[in-house]
């Protein structure tokens, strides 16, 4: 199959963050859960008020404060977002993404309902899922298992992941490369650069994965949800927050300008991958000024 051109940093950001390689070790935390399938290692920020916000990290291998282990220098997006609801007295608890080689999508999923039960038994009945990216999927399919009181999807997609990939390869489907890998056929020439994307290795998390459609996910989700991009967003388009809108019409929509894919302010190309990997770009004041709008409703 022969690719068309396709924007680079797009094919950079979905190896790097989308894929990524699943199986690097994150290891720190001041708050473990246990589940039946393993530990979750997180960091909860108390202030003894009776709203929590549960964030989910993004794609890839992140850790709870939105940092890549496949990218060199931290961007502490997510650790700025729960600093800053930390100062209007709201609880938060983040969490490092499990990173075992034989996870499937729906452990995420498993994941995020053993925390809600968690904080649930702890006496917790204010809770929000503030989902980012890929954590914006996991968050509405929770939200369907195990009831909340609001879900935020910040720069969450519209579409399933294979018309994703698929967007960004600039082609038609990836089936033929899923069926590439399981018939062991070798990705030469023009496809070799897809052997990171399209491996025995995730071929099983993708299929997981491509399974779930964040439209679908969302029509059943009965309680207020809060819909987040930023204008100068590289993974999420206008298209996708239209797709969800649709679907969900008592959604609120909230448009950010100049915020990027990973919340922060920027006004060009290079700054907004320099965020990716740098403390010094802060994250929107408009997102937390409307998150807690949102969460006083």
């Amino acid at each position: 199959m022969k690719l068309k051109r396709t924007n680079i940093v797009g094919i950079a950001i979905i190896v790097l963050l989308l894929m990524g390689v699943i199986f690097v070790s994150i290891v720190y935390g001041d708050l473990n859960i246990q589940t039946q399938t393993g530990v979750i290692k997180g960091t909860f920020i108390d202030q003894e008020k009776d709203k929590l916000v549960i964030i989910i990290p993004g794609s890839g291998p992140t850790d709870r404060d939105g940092n890549s282990m496949m990218l060199d220098g931290k961007n502490d997006s997510l650790r700025m977002l729960a600093n800053a609801l930390k100062g209007k007295g709201v609880s938060t608890y983040r969490y490092d993404k499990r990173t075992e080689s034989d996870l499937l999508f729906d452990d995420f999923v498993d994941d995020l309902v053993s925390i809600i039960k968690y904080f649930r038994d702890e006496g917790y009945e204010d809770i929000t899922l503030a989902g980012h990216s890929q954590g914006a999927l996991v968050s509405f399919i929770a939200a369907n298992n195990e009831s909340v009181e609001r879900v935020i999807s910040l720069s969450g997609a519209g579409y399933p992941i294979d018309i994703i990939i698929a967007k960004q390869l600039g082609v038609d489907s990836i089936e033929p490369f899923m069926e590439m890998v399981k018939n062991d056929e070798p990705f030469e020439g023009q496809l070799e650069s897809l052997k990171m994307l399209f491996n025995k290795e995730v071929l099983a998390f993708l299929e997981s994965w491509i399974k779930y459609n964040p439209a679908k996910e969302l029509m059943n989700i009965s309680v207020p949800l809060l819909l987040v991009r930023g204008t100068n967003d590289l993974q999420v388009f206008k298209e996708d927050i239209n797709i969800l809108k649709e679907t969900k019409l008592d959604a609120k929509v909230l448009i950010i300008e100049d915020m990027n894919h990973v919340l922060k302010i920027v006004e060009d190309e290079k700054e907004n991958m320099e965020s990716y990997t740098s403390i010094n770009y802060k994250i929107s004041d408009i997102l937390i000024e409307e998150m807690m709008k949102f969460l006083s409703e």
